[in-house]
């Protein structure tokens, strides 16, 4: 059995070998890799293509007039974070219209509880698709290329 510093001394070397690959094919004649200056790009997270849009799906705050006002921050319908938020919306994609609608009215919940979003009638679930260099270039763009409701549901606020 491994005591832990030679766990510990596996791992290091481990990840110091993990890191030391792409300084050794950046080392090799050019035809064996595609060289350039950032050491870890042979890496499949940064040389994969990847698609011209990025799909999105988020929450829509709307008036008692129907006006947009607004996204609904992640924090109010989900409070695990960001990543939880997002993977609770992708669930509302492929479901049925009835099970979208019961994900909207919970989420309408938590906005009827929120104090800062007593303006909000109604929210939508939108699925949306963006050109990240848009959204994160000099333009900052944050218009989606296109855009669908999945489902919108009325706050419902009670008088106590």
């Amino acid at each position: 059995m491994l005591t832990p510093k030679a766990l510990a001394l596996a791992l290091t070397l481990g990840l110091s070998a993990l890191f030391a690959v792409p300084g050794v094919r950046n080392a090799l004649p050019k035809r064996y890799h595609a060289q350039d200056s950032f050491p870890v790009s042979t890496f499949a997270m940064f040389s994969t293509p990847r698609p011209p849009e990025h799909r999105m799906t988020w929450v829509r705050a709307l008036d008692a007039a129907g006006r947009p006002a607004g996204r609904v921050r992640s924090d109010v319908y989900n409070p695990g974070g960001l990543n939880q938020a997002m993977a609770h919306l992708r669930r509302a994609r492929p479901k049925r219209m009835a099970q979208r609608a019961a994900i909207c009215r919970e989420i309408a919940a938590h906005v009827a509880a929120a104090r800062d979003l007593r303006h909000v009638a109604q929210v939508q679930i939108v699925d949306a698709w963006y050109v990240p260099e848009k959204v994160f270039g000099p333009a900052r763009d944050e218009e989606p290329e296109r855009a669908e409701v999945l489902v919108t549901c009325a706050v419902e606020r009670f008088n106590r």
